[in-house]
């Protein structure tokens, strides 16, 4: 091993060939209301001579109905509205326009979200932008790749550890210009350079010289910027453990690919002459040379400015917890690199022009918290899905469904609505910031390798390639949300009934039928004195519910014609049940007791 130092710096096909529908999957996916007893579905047993299709009873449990399914003979017939049928008129087009009404605020709200694109916030140095010390950054990174393949994100790691104040172990074979890196950091640095090779015979005066008792007693300390290691090996003893854990960024360097091996050896003669111009002896430019002092105040302007958001501490939490609790062999991280790894990743931030340390920037946590090369690998999938994670989505959806709860049961209550336009302007102020930050991503698919200096040019294109396609879908879901919470702010306005919001979100109605209490659904299902039409809810041989719209003046009867078909499957009925009662023909909708379980029994 060696040390260079610096100091001083859906469809399902039967026996008969006859192939049922795949949207009825989606018909009882989509169902909302849940019965008593719900049972399980079984594929149906088909009859060769009848051309038709029973539920085989040796797959089936014993239930209060059964069932036949045959081709339609006819399109669905709609209910007839005996005496409501112009105040159903007048409900479809409320709810059209309350649908149009929502969709011109999302198509506002997204406009400006669109607006907002490309908005934000450059840190400071000493009075000045970031942007005054960025070309200096870069012009070093590209003397320090000079004559070197395959060397982008070793170099660029090297130079981030010297801001930071911190060391830099690289791991490979002989021959991989390990060493070289630390000689051209030297390069780049107005103080002094010393190098030594290490053996087990190696003893600390090598290094740093006589002890001075003298010195101790003053409290001086050595003046070590950046320390780079280069081994062929892992450190095995348990002696090295402590100064292992010194090297806060470390970095496996593997030999040159086939395809750089062929550019390397092509232009041997210009790689020869860049590599001896570029020595010790010969330090950049005075317009690319760093001072002890620049790196100084980049680490405290670092510190100050930059702040680190709680996603980012929590994601390094979870990290640890992954990386000593549930990889096997388990990979321990001290307190101490932990800490000192929130100071890279704000110097990282702080380089790159942000005041706020990014998840994109904990990529760089790959190169830290590893004890062997093959771990890194497995950090990186980590911290992949913690990028691509909709936890944040699914808290807004959980809270959603407790908003539509409350609308549901509280239309009544001027207060209780004032309570819920208020909280729902929360929520969509929440969701609009995620969709921006989402959009600010995909407006530019090289945002993250034009926005963060620190990542290697292949090792930022891999990144944005895996994250593109699931930040599209994330975008897409919460647009999707977006407009079910301007949905319900546009119906809460209009003081409408419980039945409209079970149309206009027949899904979120679904699921508060299925997982409410009984005594907050019973109120609800009172379907007396309702204008116009209502979802009434109709047992499935699924054990979910078919949800037909209908008025309260018709009879039991036109709810059996009306059931004729329902997206291509055909149901013969013979009796209605409600709780225990056979209802005859002529009893009306209206005088039912719809929290009583309804049942049809099919043959």
């Amino acid at each position: 091993m060696s040390a260079c130092g610096i100091p001083q710096q859906g469809s399902r096909r039967c026996e008969s060939g006859w192939q049922a529908p795949a949207s009825y999957r989606d018909v009882v996916g989509r169902l909302p209301w849940t019965l008593a007893a719900a049972h399980e579905s079984r594929h149906p047993v088909i009859d060769q001579r009848s051309n038709r299709s029973t539920l085989s009873s040796s797959s089936l449990p014993a239930l209060p109905w059964s069932t036949v399914l045959k081709k339609p003979s006819r399109r669905p017939q709609p209910l007839r509205a005996a005496a409501g049928g112009t105040r159903a008129q007048q409900g479809v087009s409320q709810l059209e326009e309350i649908k149009q009404q929502a969709q011109q605020n999302i198509e506002a709200l997204l406009t400006q979200v669109q607006s907002g694109l490309g908005q934000s916030r450059t840190a400071t140095h000493g009075g000045a932008t970031i942007a005054e010390l960025r070309p200096r950054l870069e012009k070093a990174i590209e003397q320090l790749q000079s004559g070197l393949i395959e060397r982008d994100t070793e170099v660029r790691l090297l130079l981030l550890a010297a801001m930071s104040g911190e060391h830099i172990l690289y791991i490979g074979p002989p021959g991989t210009a390990k060493s070289e890196l630390g000689r051209r950091l030297a390069a780049l640095y107005t103080g002094s350079f010393f190098e030594r090779l290490l053996t087990r015979f190696t003893v600390p005066e090598e290094l740093f010289g006589p002890l001075s008792m003298r010195a101790l007693e003053e409290d001086h300390r050595v003046p070590l910027l950046c320390l780079v290691g280069a081994s062929n090996e892992l450190p095995e003893s348990e002696e090295l453990d402590a100064l292992y854990d010194r090297f806060l960024l470390r970095r496996r360097v593997g030999q040159v690919s086939d395809a750089g091996l062929t550019q390397l050896l092509g232009s041997s003669a210009v790689q020869q002459a860049a590599i001896s111009s570029f020595s010790t002896s010969a330090p950049a430019s005075e317009s690319i040379a760093f001072h002890q002092q620049d790196f100084a105040d980049i680490r405290a302007q670092a510190v100050n400015t930059v702040s680190v958001p709680t996603e980012v501490v929590n994601v390094l939490t979870d990290l640890r917890s992954y990386l000593q609790d549930k990889l096997e062999p388990p990979v321990y991280v001290s307190d101490r690199r932990l800490v000192k790894s929130v100071a890279l990743l704000q110097v990282a931030a702080y380089t790159s022009g942000r005041s706020t340390v990014s998840l994109h920037d904990c990529l760089l946590l790959q190169h830290v918290l590893w004890q062997r090369p093959e771990e890194a690998d497995k950090i990186s999938e980590f911290l992949m899905s913690q990028l691509a994670s909709d936890d944040g989505l699914q808290q807004a959806n959980y809270i959603f469904s407790g908003l539509f709860q409350r609308a549901c049961q509280k239309l009544s209550d001027d207060r209780a609505q004032h309570d819920l336009a208020d909280e729902l302007g929360g929520l969509k102020g929440a969701l609009m910031e995620r969709l921006s930050g989402i959009a600010n991503n995909l407006t530019d698919e090289r945002h993250i390798i034009d926005g963060n200096l620190w990542l290697g040019q292949d090792e930022a294109e891999a990144v944005a390639s895996q994250l593109a396609p699931k930040l599209e879908k994330s975008r897409g879901d919460i647009e999707a949300m977006l407009f079910e919470v301007v949905t319900l702010e546009v119906a809460l306005g209009r003081r409408l009934n419980v039945h409209f919001l079970a149309e206009l979100m027949g899904t979120r109605w679904a699921n508060f039928i299925r997982h409410a209490p009984p005594e907050q659904i019973k109120p609800l299902a009172l379907r007396q004195g309702l204008p116009g039409s209502f979802p009434v809810p109709v047992c499935t041989p699924s054990g979910k519910m078919l949800t037909l719209m209908m008025d309260p003046n018709n009879t039991v009867s036109q709810l059996k014609d009306s059931i004729r078909s329902s997206e291509g499957f055909l149901y013969s009925h013979q009796r209605l049940l409600a709780g225990d009662e056979e209802l005859e023909n002529g009893i009306r909708l209206s005088t039912l007791d719809l929290t009583q379980p309804i049942e049809i029994e099919l043959v």
